[in-house]
């Protein structure tokens, strides 16, 4: 995909994560992470961060996009 596609879609993604970040009180650097592994079509998105990010909440919120899971889960995938 070319670079000015793909930053577009980031944008956009970023754009409808935003309500879900501040919901969740969670760092735009995540979100930035968030939307790269949607784009790239990763199957999950592996975080240890539980203060937000693996909230059963916030991990509803996101699985339209990407499956949110800890490390020790994303073992049992792969």
């Amino acid at each position: 995909m070319p670079y000015e596609a793909y930053v577009k879609r980031a944008v956009e993604l970023m754009l409808e994560f935003r309500n879900l970040k501040a919901r969740y009180e969670i760092g735009s650097a995540d979100f930035h992470y968030l939307a790269t592994s949607v784009q790239e079509g990763c199957e999950f998105f592996v975080t240890t961060d539980e203060k937000h990010m693996l909230r059963p909440s916030c991990r509803d919120a996101l699985s339209r996009h990407v499956e949110v899971l800890a490390p020790d889960e994303a073992l049992l995938k792969l």
